[in-house]
């Protein structure tokens, strides 16, 4: 279904009957979200409308044209939620919380490979192009867990179009525009020196505004920014720790409109090579 195909159709049944689907959608979205997730006896077309509202195609959003994870070589990185990042920290702002498990290991692959054939398997002309160390496993007590070659290979493919996107994301980061960053789930906001101000109460939020961040105005804003700048100009008075949502399509979202979250556990994946040090 082509959604602006049906966005002026009337809803038949219920609260909203005789209003157009668009109308309840952008005016109503406590509705939507309670009708989508909970109300299974609704129209099969309205109900569809809601889900592809609430649940948008990355690949018709302009803005992710250039996403690393839009490009087909991504796909082992996005199956193993991984960064296409070989050579560097990740930034600390996403190692302050994580949703991702920590390594199975006990149902990783034991691998027979030796450095040489390893080391084969990677594609030579983009290690010579990238012109860095790699880093391509983790050391957990005496073994070595190497990364697969195939997610290796995708991850040096990838590499300096996740540092365009990051760059791209640090300027958006600075203007207080979260619905502009595409490479992090979150963006984390927190006063400054907030430790050291005496006799302070910490209060923490993980996630909070839970906003349209698709629909523009004509300061290209949305909803979302405008509440996030607001929230983030008075942060030195509210002494508080927040992470808000961005434009990154989430697999934990109950809405990529909103990035409101739900709570869910993900297992772990497999997604080393168990190899001893060499």
């Amino acid at each position: 279904m082509i959604m602006e195909e049906y966005e002026n159709c009337i809803v038949k049944f219920g609260k909203f009957r005789g209003y157009t689907y668009k109308y309840v959608a952008e005016n109503h979205f406590i509705y939507v979200m309670h009708t989508y997730h909970k109300n299974k006896n609704i129209e099969e077309e309205f109900r569809q409308y809601l889900k592809e509202y609430l649940f948008l195609d990355p690949t018709k959003d302009p803005l992710l044209n250039n996403a690393w994870y839009q490009d087909p070589r991504a796909e082992v990185l996005q199956r193993l939620d991984l960064e296409p990042n070989l050579f560097e920290e990740e930034d600390s702002d996403e190692d302050e919380e994580s949703d991702e498990e920590e390594e199975d290991l006990e149902s990783v692959t034991t691998s027979k490979l030796t450095k040489q054939e390893y080391i084969s398997k990677l594609d030579q002309e983009l290690i010579k192009e990238q012109g860095a160390d790699l880093i391509i496993g983790k050391s957990f007590g005496n073994n070595m867990y190497l990364l697969l070659p195939e997610v290796v290979n995708s991850a040096l493919a990838l590499h300096k179009k996740f540092l365009e996107n990051r760059r791209s994301d640090m300027r958006y980061i600075e203007l207080g525009i979260p619905s502009k960053v595409i490479t992090r789930y979150w963006v984390t906001c927190k006063t400054p020196n907030i430790e050291k101000t005496p006799g302070y109460k910490l209060l923490t939020g993980k996630w909070m505004l839970f906003f349209d961040r698709i629909n523009e105005n004509e300061f290209g804003l949305t909803d979302f920014d405008i509440r996030f700048q607001l929230l983030r100009d008075n942060i030195t008075n509210l002494n508080i720790i927040f992470k808000v949502s961005t434009r990154r399509p989430s697999p934990t979202s109950s809405s990529d409109r909103t990035g409101e979250k739900r709570n869910i556990i993900r297992k772990a994946t497999p997604r080393l090579v168990r190899k001893n040090i060499w």
